[in-house]
């Protein structure tokens, strides 16, 4: 009575007075610890029992089976079957689906064939265990098979199996298959309960047949939050936000309490930082955030660029767990706040919290944003301490941020260390040679890829055609994108035709790339439009710029780089009044420009500079340096180019904004702040402007020293007056 009813406390000290307990009373409190869900204790008890000589009986192994299924110890339930057999209860019924259902849960799906196979004739609980241990391991087909064998040798399937079939349809979308199952489950006489509802729903959903979930929204259904979660879901999932949204007011209208289930369905239908915020007030409204509805809100708010209420969010949570952090210092790198992600990541140590999988990838994506390679190396020494530095991401960028830092021999070192490399490391090392404007380098590692045996992917193609874009390699290129669909079978992305777009421009063939924009099978190409309007700037050709700015501004109404893109063509070809009337346009579009920003690591220490920033302890220094060098430039020949300065400026004017550029104020510090010969590594949240890749090309050679600059488009050496981007 007292292990019925939860006591068992009180069951066990009347167990401990028992003088001699006998098996019915060890079977009562071995019992009552699997039913409350305490299986190690039931476990420990059958043990304690088998070492006090007293023999089990049918009873204590279903007990003990059940929870081995629960707590998925295998081991233990592979012993137990030892003493079934040596009792000669496994071909029993009860005993046989038992064992089928342990190994089943625990993964063992071998294990449990061989326990149905030897079954005198399986009944329904022994088809139905073994189609649920297919389901939930992810053998979806092979579950649906057996449905079918099932039904071959006469048996009727009952609520618990059609779940299971059910669950199965949905996992892989099989939606005809779903359709006749629902259709068999009425011949069968069957009705449809809440259970079997929701699966229905939740198939027809995953399925992407909405009318079909929404149809089995009987009243009754609709009285669960778990029939609309199901169905919220399955709009979000297809990318119907709005009506997921519409159909969370009608669950609300329908007097259905949310729970958190509904909440983290509707939250990710949010595609307005209005909308998600409207969800998170209902969600605080007298309730208590759990960790992961406070995770998707974090990740949301920092998708929709307001960091401070992602931080808000993740402060209020009572319990953060390595997700949440990983989730946070994520959200600070997408909208370049690497200082703060690595602060948050030390916070995320000390407070004892180990950092995963996920975590590694946002911090190293923070180092390769600011070219950090002191920084890269401490998070790949942590990254050995927990063993991960052989897993496959975590290696692959391990390699991308050591090839966006500028430190390619490092990438190479890790790459030979490396046990195993597969496809995707080898991208990484393609990808990072072309980054690098080597087309050499990222073909040797592309056809070493080839050699290993292993088939590239629309990624490696696209690395090889950028590492070709990024050496003004048109005819190499062209033949890498006609071997695409031919020698490989990948037809062509968007972002394979930009790349060939990029070659053509640069090439000055206007006709071909305008053609090539107009009829590629993709709607909507910005960046296409934008990379031709940067080619009309370097040749001069105003008139195809301004068809291209008109592409990119009906698309992009407040696309700063396209107005700048646009502006900058106006100055190169002397149509100074035009530049000033879209400057007026560009004011009245609100079309802003985010601050461009450079990284620079020194002793150990990032330090962030912003274009004009007056900022920094230094900045007075930093200031004379800049005059210094721009007096050492002038003689060197150097004259500024203007091309990206408001004309309405003076001369003297525009040379300040000049020398207030980001990376050049990266430089003078790192000047002032290393050893004479140091090489400068500095990153740019932007590409360089053409005047600072001249500058900079300038100062490497008139300060004797080699400058590293990352910026979005490549990575730059220059050395004795050269760029390694051969401009």
């Amino acid at each position: 009575m007292y292990s019925k009813c939860g006591q068992l406390i009180r069951a066990h000290m009347i167990f401990e007075k028992s003088m001699q307990p006998s098996l019915i009373t060890w079977n009562a409190l071995i019992a009552g610890y699997v039913d409350h869900g305490h299986g190690e204790q039931a476990l420990t008890l059958f043990s304690i029992m088998i070492d006090c000589g007293l023999e089990p009986d049918k009873r204590t192994f279903l007990s003990s089976l059940k929870a081995c299924s629960r707590m998925s110890a295998l081991k233990i339930g592979e012993q137990i079957h030892s003493h079934i057999i040596k009792h000669g209860l496994d071909l029993t019924m009860t005993i046989g689906n038992s064992l089928i259902d342990m190994y089943s849960k625990c993964g063992s799906l071998q294990n449990a064939w061989l326990v149905f196979d030897k079954l005198p004739q399986p009944d329904v609980v022994s088809w139905s265990a073994m189609i649920s241990g297919y389901t939930h391991h992810g053998l979806s087909q092979d579950a649906l098979q057996l449905f079918r064998d099932m039904m071959q040798n006469g048996v009727l399937p009952n609520t618990v199996t059609f779940i299971c079939v059910i669950k199965a349809c949905a996992k892989i979308a099989a939606f005809e298959e779903g359709k006749e199952v629902h259709s068999y489950l009425y011949e069968c006489g069957l009705e449809v309960d809440l259970s079997l509802g929701i699966a229905l729903v939740d198939m027809y959903a995953k399925c992407k047949s909405l009318p079909d979930a929404v149809a089995m929204l009987t009243p009754s259904f609709m009285q669960s939050s778990v029939t609309w979660n199901a169905l919220v879901g399955g709009y979000t999932e297809c990318g119907h936000g709005d009506e997921a949204l519409q159909l969370f007011q009608q669950m609300l209208h329908q007097g259905v309490i949310p729970d958190q289930v509904t909440f983290a369905c509707i939250l990710k239908a949010c595609t307005r930082l209005e909308q998600c915020m409207s969800i998170h007030a209902r969600i605080i409204d007298g309730n208590e955030l759990d960790s992961h509805t406070g995770t998707i809100l974090i990740d949301l708010y920092a998708k929709f660029g307001n960091t401070e209420m992602a931080k808000w969010v993740f402060d209020r949570l009572p319990n953060k767990n390595v997700v949440t952090w990983s989730t946070l210092i994520a959200g600070y790198v997408q909208n370049g706040l690497e200082h703060e992600a690595f602060d948050l990541f030390k916070q995320m140590k000390q407070v004892g919290v180990e950092p995963n999988q996920v975590t590694f990838l946002g911090i190293m994506e923070a180092c390769a944003s600011m070219a950090a390679v002191a920084h890269g190396k401490m998070i790949q020494a942590i990254i050995v301490e927990n063993g991960l530095e052989s897993n496959a991401s975590i290696a692959s960028a391990l390699l991308d941020m050591y090839a966006k830092c500028g430190a390619l021999e490092e990438a190479h070192i890790l790459f030979n260390r490396l046990p195993s490399r597969d496809a995707v490391v080898w991208t990484t090392l393609v990808g990072g040679h072309a980054h690098h404007s080597d087309y050499q380098g990222a073909l040797r590692y592309f056809k070493g890829m080839l050699q290993t045996g292993l088939a590239p992917d629309e990624v490696t193609l696209l690395c090889l055609l950028s590492a070709c874009s990024h050496a003004a390699l048109l005819d190499e290129g062209c033949l890498i994108f006609k071997s695409m669909p031919e020698i490989y079978g990948i037809f062509p992305e968007v972002e394979h035709y930009d790349c060939l777009l990029d070659l053509f421009s640069f090439a000055g063939k206007f006709d071909v790339s305008e053609d090539l924009l107009e009829t590629i099978p993709f709607e909507c190409n910005v960046v296409g439009w934008k990379i031709l309007l940067g080619a009309c700037r370097r040749h001069g050709n105003a008139g195809l710029g301004k068809r291209c700015f008109e592409q990119v501004i009906q698309h992009e109404p407040v696309n700063a780089s396209g107005f700048a893109l646009m502006s900058s063509t106006y100055v190169h070809t002397g149509l100074l009044e035009e530049a000033e009337n879209l400057e007026g346009v560009r004011r009245h579009a609100n079309a802003w420009k985010i601050p461009a920003k450079a990284c620079i690591e020194v002793n150990n220490k990032i330090h962030s500079f912003t274009v004009g920033d007056m900022t920094h302890p230094l900045s007075d220094r930093i200031r004379g340096k800049l005059k210094s060098l721009t007096t050492s430039l002038m003689e060197e020949g150097y004259a500024p180019q203007f091309d990206s300065i408001p004309s309405v400026l003076s001369t003297e004017h525009k040379r300040g904004v000049l020398c207030g550029h980001s990376e050049r104020l990266a430089i003078a510090f790192g000047l002032l702040s290393t050893p004479e010969g140091a090489t400068l590594r500095i990153s740019k949240n932007f590409r360089m402007c053409n005047d600072c890749h001249i500058a900079v090309k300038l100062i490497s050679k008139v300060e004797k020293r080699e400058i590293m600059i990352a910026d979005t488009y490549c990575v730059h050496y220059c050395r004795d007056g050269v760029c390694s981007c051969r401009d």
